[in-house]
């Protein structure tokens, strides 16, 4: 089986090996090329990155996403101004806490949210 690169010398297969194609011909280049595209695949799509975990299951916030809809989008200042009063909480950690499981479970459950 051949590779392509019987024709090239070691000195220069070590240049290209260290990314130094400056003296190398143009008919050597192409053959590079050549090789390149073949073994990387260049004409096809590179796929889409896999995510390393899947991402973790959003807790349903059905009932959130209801009184939002009912109170025009108020519910969560609404339940994060009664937590904060009632827990001593801080109300805009409260309230980014509830925006971010709201956020989350739309993201990941669009047509039910």
């Amino acid at each position: 089986m051949t590779t392509g690169l019987e024709g090239f010398t070691t000195e220069e297969l070590l240049k290209i090996k260290a990314g130094d194609v400056s003296g190398l011909s143009t008919e050597k280049l192409n053959i590079l090329k050549g090789i390149l595209s073949q073994s990387l695949d260049i004409d096809r799509p590179a796929p889409a990155p896999a995510l390393s975990q899947p991402l973790p299951e959003a807790p349903t916030q059905r009932l959130r996403s209801i009184a939002q809809g009912v109170t025009l989008g108020s519910a969560d200042e609404m339940e994060a101004r009664l937590r904060a009063s009632v827990t001593g909480e801080d109300y805009g950690k409260v309230l980014s806490e509830i925006q971010g499981k709201l956020k989350a479970y739309q993201a990941q459950s669009p047509y039910e949210a």
